[in-house]
């Protein structure tokens, strides 16, 4: 046969080629369907699952990657993995506290939205983040500033650093950031935090010197007082 309809009452087509067509006179593929395809549709006890799985070679073995479905009554996920079950996309949609969408494990697994240049990361966006709020894990927090070893260093030491280099000590400059693509939050937030500490020593000393000159003030008048009253 150089190919036909095969079923007159469905659109069921074999191409002369060897192509296979499903409501498609013309099939373009080994397997062409035009129209919605089912696969395990009408399951209804809890438990039974379904798979597409597609087979390859490479390197001297075989693989294969599947598109699994999963349906209980505790857990309904869809997944997505390779002959490694470790390395897979799960998309838990249950009512579980541990519903997410997860990608296992792999050294370099991450995430591109709008790149596809994700380096080591996790997750790398190109563009703009919207989010009511963020938790960045940083370590060691600063409050060693306020610990009686710690090196306070002096405003004139300061103002000598910032002519010399441009930027305030252990604090990277606008060179290094270029060079860098960027910052580490967590990182910065605490360097930052660092400065903000320093900055409330420098003034609680600099609110005692003016008690003290008030005090002093005071004291010369209260002399000079004396003396117009003597006098």
């Amino acid at each position: 046969m150089t190919g036909g309809l095969i079923d007159d009452q469905a659109p069921f087509y074999v191409a002369s080629d060897g192509n296979v067509g499903v409501g498609a006179t013309v099939p373009a593929t080994k397997l062409d369907v035009r129209g919605n395809m089912y696969l395990g549709y009408g399951v209804a006890a809890n438990g039974q699952r379904r798979q597409l799985r597609v087979y390859g070679y490479d390197a001297g073995a075989k693989f294969y990657g599947t598109i699994h479905s999963n349906w209980e009554d505790s857990k309904r996920t869809f997944d997505i993995y390779t002959n490694s079950a470790t390395h897979q996309l799960k998309i838990d949609a249950s009512a579980n506290a541990g519903a997410r969408i997860l990608l296992l494990p792999g050294a370099n697994t991450g995430v591109g939205i709008g790149t596809t240049d994700i380096d080591s990361y996790k997750l790398a966006v190109d563009g703009a983040i919207r989010s009511t709020e963020v938790k960045v894990e940083a370590s060691p927090w600063p409050d060693y500033v306020f610990t009686p070893e710690y090196d306070l260093q002096s405003l004139s030491e300061i103002e000598t650093y910032i002519n010399q280099n441009g930027h305030l000590p252990n604090i990277p400059s606008a060179a290094e950031v270029e060079e860098n693509n960027g910052i580490q939050l967590g990182e910065m937030n605490a360097k930052l935090l660092e400065k903000i500490e320093e900055l409330t020593l420098y003034v609680i000393d600099l609110d005692k010197r003016d008690k003290e000159k008030d005090q002093l003030i005071k004291e010369l008048k209260e002399e000079l007082q004396t003396l117009k009253t003597n006098h």
